[in-house]
């Protein structure tokens, strides 16, 4: 009998980032058959150390690593991270800030970058700002500077084995500096926009930042999304 109800454990501790893959699958047509998907974050699941030089290789880790702790068939992962291509190598990154997206920024980087000297924790505010610095010091105009998303998924059981991964993309182009930020997303959002050829048959705003389109707008093109639609897909032939 298929399943009508799929309760799955999601191996992050980002809020932002569980709000937005349960808005997916909540905006996912109901047809016979397919189940209503739960997503789980339960707060006692072990801290990864995400060791590896790829999206894929650290969501392996967190995935095969949260598994081995919990009683449900499937776990599932991602990593994801923000890419400059013309900002690669910068600080030893061969891509840059890629799969350190959000752990880039040491306090002596940030002294650097933006001359901030004190011991408060480095925030997302101090990542984009450096950012910005890094390809003005670059001679590079941020409103022609090209980046990406990528979304690297991996879905695992207890058994320790990799039952499915994917990945996926968009290209962006990076905002001008003090864009408003938006009231959607997170990360690097306010700080991007998507090519136009990304919005080909999506009803949304062209030269708009991705924190200014709505998460069930934005799922329509993202990395996040293009990966979901193919988790999705493994994830009806198991209800089966």
């Amino acid at each position: 009998m298929p399943l009508t109800m799929m309760d799955i454990i999601f191996a992050t501790t980002n809020a932002g980032k569980v709000s937005e893959v349960q808005a997916f699958f909540d905006s996912l047509p109901v047809h016979e058959g397919a189940p209503t998907i739960r997503l789980h974050c339960p707060n006692h699941l072990p801290d990864v150390d995400e060791t590896e030089t790829t999206f894929l290789g650290n969501a392996r880790l967190k995935a095969l690593a949260v598994a081995a702790h919990v009683t449900t068939p499937f776990v599932m992962a991602e990593d994801s991270g923000f890419s400059i291509p013309a900002l690669a190598g910068s600080y030893g990154h061969a891509s840059f800030p890629g799969v350190h997206s959000n752990r880039w920024m040491t306090p002596a980087i940030r002294h650097e970058l933006l001359g901030i000297n004190d011991d408060s924790p480095v925030i997302q505010a101090h990542l984009s700002a450096g950012i910005y610095a890094l390809v003005k010091r670059k001679g590079l105009n941020p409103i022609a500077t090209p980046a990406n998303y990528t979304s690297a998924w991996v879905i695992a059981n207890a058994d320790g084995e990799v039952l499915f991964e994917i990945e996926g993309h968009v290209n962006l182009w990076l905002a001008a500096e003090g864009t408003p930020a938006g009231s959607y997303g997170f990360g690097y959002d306010p700080m991007v926009c998507p090519h136009e050829e990304e919005l080909v048959g999506v009803n949304a705003p062209a030269h708009h930042t991705l924190a200014d389109i709505s998460t069930v707008v934005k799922n329509q093109f993202s990395h996040r999304g293009k990966a979901m639609r193919s988790v999705y897909q493994w994830l009806l032939q198991q209800a089966k």
